[in-house]
């Protein structure tokens, strides 16, 4: 799964006398070992910098601002978990960070992903780094990750299909809800009419699929990303 040079360099940094937090350490041998661990679902960012002596400063500062969190490294890219909702323009947050430290900072922002199966962060990390990992794109999140892999390779993006949208799939009322805030030009109204719920079950809802998917189908563009990777 992982490249032999990979694994070695995460063998080397977590056998060195360089202090890492245990849940750190838990997490590569986790991933790159195959060692068992109650891990249930994290949210998680892809950091990559230009010049990774600029990187401290900005992973402190999500340290900090993000309750439990903590990261790893994975050739020249940090990845941060966390498990918390976070209630903040994150696009416009990296954007602001960028220009405070003049760093030039790319970003991926997941969804809620299962850490089950080990894979699953195997291949969403995989994705970004073949698809969405250029000098033009310095935030990104799952709408752009569909929507590039719906135009170069829908075989892969139906494949993580359910790494993406696992509750919308094990949950026919939420897929039948976007199915029918679509057709109804994106109206809460006219959805929780058709759906027989109140607006308030709507919009609770809608709040669940940005929570589980980084998508805010209330905006044209996510919701069309959504459309396109239910109809696979």
């Amino acid at each position: 799964m992982w490249e032999k040079e990979i694994i070695n360099n995460i063998k080397a940094k977590i056998s060195s006398k360089t202090f890492i937090s245990q849940v750190t350490k838990e997490m590569y041998e986790f991933l790159f070992f195959g060692k068992e661990k109650e891990f249930d679902n994290f949210y998680f960012f892809i950091f990559s910098f230009k010049n990774k002596r600029e990187s401290q400063d900005i992973l402190s500062f999500f340290l900090d601002f993000i309750k439990d969190s903590f990261y790893i490294e994975v050739e020249n890219y940090y990845v941060l978990f966390y498990n918390i909702k976070i209630d903040i323009e994150i696009d416009k947050l990296i954007l602001s960070l960028s220009e405070d430290f003049s760093i030039n900072i790319r970003v991926f922002s997941s969804g809620n992903v299962s850490f089950k199966n080990r894979r699953n962060f195997f291949q969403i990390f995989k994705v970004y780094i073949q698809y969405l990992d250029k000098e033009n794109i310095y935030y990104c999140s799952n709408k752009e990750l569909i929507m590039e892999l719906y135009n170069q390779d829908k075989a892969l993006l139906k494949q993580i299909k359910p790494i993406i949208i696992s509750k919308i799939l094990t949950d026919h009322q939420l897929e039948t809800l976007v199915y029918s805030f679509v057709k109804n030009d994106l109206n809460i109204t006219k959805t929780a009419k058709d759906m027989y719920m109140h607006r308030n079950t709507i919009n609770n809802k809608l709040d669940l699929i940005q929570r589980e998917t980084q998508l805010n189908i209330r905006h044209f563009n996510d919701a069309m990303a959504l459309l396109l990777l239910l109809s696979l």
